[in-house]
C-alpha cells in the first residue's frame, strides 16, 4: 500500500491490532512511520509528508476508537479502545509513580481539577506564568493523573486543558463501571509493550516502570531521544 494511499481506517484497524502507538519514533511503530516508511531524522515537522502527517494525527486523535496521550517513553501516543479499560484502571489507581515527590504546584492544580472535573490553564489563578501552569499540566499528564489536551478559547487561541478521567470518561461516553486491578492492567500494558519491542528492536518504556519521579520523569532510554 503507498503512503498516500494510507487513511485513518487503515491506521486505527492496525492500532487495533497492536494496541499502541507512537507519534513518531525510529524503531517502535508509529505514525510517522506508517506514512513515511522509513526513520525520520529530527522533527516530523520538516518532513516533505508533515502536513499529510498532521491531517492524519488529527483525524486519528478524532476517532472514536482512539485516545492519545503521554504514555510510552513520556511521547506522544495512540492506545485503541480495547485497552481503554486497562488504561483508565492504571490512570485511576493514584499508586506512588504517580503521587510521589509531586511538586507542591502540581498537588494544588491536582487538587483543583479533582474539584471541577475540568480545568483550563487560563483559569487558574494565581502570578504564576503560563508556561509554569503548563509544566505542572504536563506533569499530571507524565504520571496520567490527569487527561490533557488543547481546546480553543473564544478568540481562537489555543489553551491547555486537564481534566479527570471520570470526567474524560463521561464526555466521551464510555462506560468505566467494570474495570481490571491496577496490576492486570498494568501486566497486559507491559506483557504487549514487550512483544512490540522484542518485534521491532525498539526500547519504550512505561511510566511506571520508572522508580522515583520527579518533577514528570526524565527517561534516559535510546527511544526518548528519537
Amino acid at each position: 500500500m503507498a503512503s498516500a494511499a494510507i487513511g485513518v481506517d487503515d491506521v486505527v484497524d492496525y492500532l487495533g491490532r497492536l494496541g499502541v502507538l507512537l507519534e513518531t519514533d525510529r524503531a517502535f511503530p508509529s505514525i510517522t512511520g506508517i506514512m513515511v516508511r522509513e526513520p525520520i531524522k529530527g522533527s516530523w515537522w520538516a518532513h516533505p509528508m508533515a502536513n499529510d502527517i498532521y491531517a492524519l494525527s488529527q483525524r486519528l486523535i478524532a476517532h472514536p476508537d482512539t485516545i492519545f496521550l503521554k504514555l510510552l517513553s513520556g511521547k506522544t501516543s495512540y492506545v485503541h479502545r480495547r485497552l481503554w479499560p486497562e488504561l483508565i484502571a492504571i490512570a485511576t489507581a493514584q499508586e506512588p509513580w504517580q503521587l510521589g515527590a509531586l511538586p507542591r504546584s502540581a498537588k494544588s492544580m491536582l487538587k483543583k481539577v479533582e474539584e471541577r472535573g475540568t480545568l483550563r490553564m487560563d483559569e487558574v489563578k494565581g502570578s504564576r506564568s503560563l508556561k509554569e501552569k503548563s509544566a505542572d499540566a504536563r506533569t499530571l499528564e507524565l504520571r496520567l493523573l490527569v487527561f490533557g489536551d488543547d481546546v480553543h478559547t473564544a478568540s481562537g487561541a489555543h489553551v491547555k486543558r486537564i481534566e479527570t478521567w471520570e470526567h474524560w470518561a463521561w464526555r466521551t461516553g464510555f462506560h468505566i463501571e467494570v474495570l481490571p486491578t491496577p496490576e492486570k492492567a498494568k501486566e497486559e500494558f507491559a506483557r504487549i509493550i514487550e512483544v512490540i519491542n522484542q518485534e521491532f528492536a525498539a526500547a519504550v518504556t512505561l511510566p511506571w516502570q520508572h522508580g522515583k519521579l520527579t518533577k514528570g520523569y526524565q527517561l534516559t532510554t535510546p527511544s526518548s531521544k528519537r
